[in-house]
């Protein structure tokens, strides 16, 4: 929850909200935030990623890449995955993949959440080609996932329920 550049929680009692001092934090403007449990949640910043865990932040690994994070979900493995501009990466234990798109298969930043993990491992995204792309990070291969009625995807969302939701439009 952002109020005036800051950061704070619901504590557990009630409605009071506890203000999270951002002591060695990433700073700048907070685009998404994914829970890892009760007490700890990942962001995704103007300033890259970030982890809160009491009572810190931290980089979550060394050389954390230095990027805009737009979006930021975690697979079914426990990867915590983010979508920088012309970039996915991956956090896998403690070591970063990088997975570049380019060209059309760009990330679309201009939306967060639109980033999705799927039961079957692929990591699928909005791309500025208007569509839905899916990486399959076994083989860094990137798939068009094509709307069944050959729409163009103007922006997507994921939803609370796992489920990615999509605003689409009749090619030109």
């Amino acid at each position: 929850i952002q109020r005036d550049s800051s950061l704070s929680i619901r504590a557990r009692e009630g409605e009071k909200e506890v203000a999270m001092e951002r002591r060695l934090a990433l700073s700048g403007t907070y685009n998404d935030l994914l829970h890892e449990s009760p007490s700890a949640f990942w962001l995704a910043t103007t300033h890259g990623v970030a982890r809160y865990a009491p009572a810190l932040w931290s980089a979550p690994a060394a050389d954390t890449p230095d990027l805009i994070v737009n979006a930021i979900v975690e697979d079914r493995d426990g990867r915590i995955w983010s979508a920088g501009d012309d970039s996915l990466f991956c956090l896998d234990g403690g070591r970063w993949r990088q997975y570049r798109t380019m060209g059309a298969l760009k990330v679309r930043t201009l939306r967060t959440g639109a980033l999705l993990a799927t039961g079957d491992g692929r990591i699928v995204y909005l791309s500025i080609g208007r569509s839905l792309e899916s990486l399959d990070p076994r083989s860094g291969r990137i798939r068009a996932v094509v709307h069944p009625a050959g729409r163009a995807i103007l922006a997507a969302d994921r939803q609370p329920n796992g489920h990615l939701a999509i605003l689409s439009q009749d090619p030109a």
